[in-house]
């Protein structure tokens, strides 16, 4: 298993499209998406699998749905960082 330390260029940029694809898919179909990886994407399925898991969904979708500043005020500094 290869870590995101020794990614190329190329790899970074093979493994940015597939997460923007997997990310707009429902649950069901980022778990097909994951299974029918073509043989040459298969060396990013590790780096994929956590990112597209139903697990990380959970996360995505609760961080989003806290609420915005007020409008005119800049967030703090921990609203910030919880983006």
């Amino acid at each position: 298993m290869r870590s995101m330390a020794e990614l190329c260029v190329g790899d970074w940029h093979r493994l940015n499209r597939l997460l923007e694809a997997g990310l707009t898919l429902g649950a069901d179909a980022r778990a097909a998406l994951l299974q029918r990886l073509p043989a040459i994407q298969s060396d990013l399925l590790p780096l994929l699998q956590r990112p597209l898991s139903p697990q990380a969904e959970q996360i995505l979708f609760s961080v989003s749905a806290k609420p915005k500043a007020a409008a005119g005020r800049a967030p703090s500094r921990a609203a910030r960082c919880a983006r």
